[in-house]
């Protein structure tokens, strides 16, 4: 059975109380609830977000962000490299001339479609910026070493990742996996705003404390370890690395520091520890879901802020 969430948005306004969890609720996330590395994520932010954006379903206002970084500047990049590498697939990127005039010709007609009309007297300057960081990019890709590209946007049939004996079911979608001029797998997944942080090393999740905070602060992000989960088996006989690629600083966040087998094994034996913790935590009903307040930032920039304040 599904759970169809129903509330009065008012009951909310200016309440800092935690919201408690029915049997109906984690009976919900416990067995019918696609998790996904971006909704583990808002849970490590702050459960009550999680709370509102995943279990009621609160549905943040469609809008057209003025920065570049927004979220439909940053689809509209994700939409665009796919198409153009598509024709990549299975081979070396050649990234010439002939290449790049292709590119963005199709840049322009899209933006002028999609961005344009919705962005009015800003957009001329949208575009300058997005041509200087997009060509930055090309420069950038024609010095990674890259035999072929296997995949783009990679969407697969949800999976599971059982803890206790109870399988949790995660959707994901890759945006790119590389095979690299040393055999080895790179996964990559885009960013366009300014944070762009994988786990820490090694080091720092072997001293990890187990808590919300604990693994918020450590592993920072739970895509590239969930990434990497459902891609290993895919890749057995090859190093395999998974990094956010940065569009706005073109720098990569890997998830190891290096290829080697058991550092893979014992990274991924942590996240995959600290993964169990979240998914214990927000299926217990002796946790509500709390407000919090200790990244001032985060509260600033949250779509539900003024449901909590």
């Amino acid at each position: 059975p599904s759970f169809d969430g129903s509330f009065n948005v008012s009951a909310f306004i200016a309440q800092e109380e935690p919201a408690k969890k029915t049997q109906k609720i984690i009976d919900y996330l416990a067995s019918d609830f696609e998790y996904s590395a971006s909704s583990i994520d808002d849970y490590l932010s702050c459960p009550l977000k999680f709370y509102f954006q995943h279990v009621l379903r609160v549905r943040e206002k469609e809008d057209l962000l003025n920065e570049p970084e927004g979220k439909d500047i940053g689809s509209f990049i994700h939409d665009l490299l796919d198409h153009m590498y598509s024709g990549f697939l299975g081979k070396e990127p050649v990234l010439d001339a002939q290449f790049e005039k292709q590119f963005f010709a199709e840049f322009q007609a899209r933006f002028a479609e999609e961005i344009k009309k919705r962005m009015g007297s800003e957009a001329f300057m949208v575009r300058e910026i997005m041509v200087y960081r997009l060509k930055k990019f090309l420069e950038n890709e024609r010095s990674r070493k890259v035999k072929s590209i296997l995949s783009l946007e990679e969407r697969q049939p949800a999976g599971f990742i059982k803890f206790d004996a109870r399988p949790f079911k995660f959707k994901y979608r890759i945006d790119r996996i590389d095979l690299l001029s040393n055999d080895s797998i790179l996964v990559l997944d885009y960013k366009t705003g300014f944070s762009s942080k994988g786990p820490g090393g090694l080091d720092k999740l072997e001293g990890m404390e187990l808590s919300r905070h604990g693994i918020r602060d450590n592993i920072r992000s739970f895509q590239l370890p969930i990434y990497s989960y459902f891609t290993r088996d895919k890749f057995k006989d090859k190093p395999l690395n998974a990094a956010l690629y940065n569009l706005r600083s073109l720098e990569l966040s890997y998830f190891l520091d290096n290829d080697n087998l058991d550092t893979f094994k014992r990274t991924m034996e942590l996240c995959l520890d600290a993964l169990g913790f979240i998914l214990a935590e927000i299926i217990s009903p002796e946790v509500d879901f709390y407000q919090d307040k200790s990244d001032e930032r985060s509260c600033q920039h949250c779509a539900f802020s003024v449901l909590c304040r």
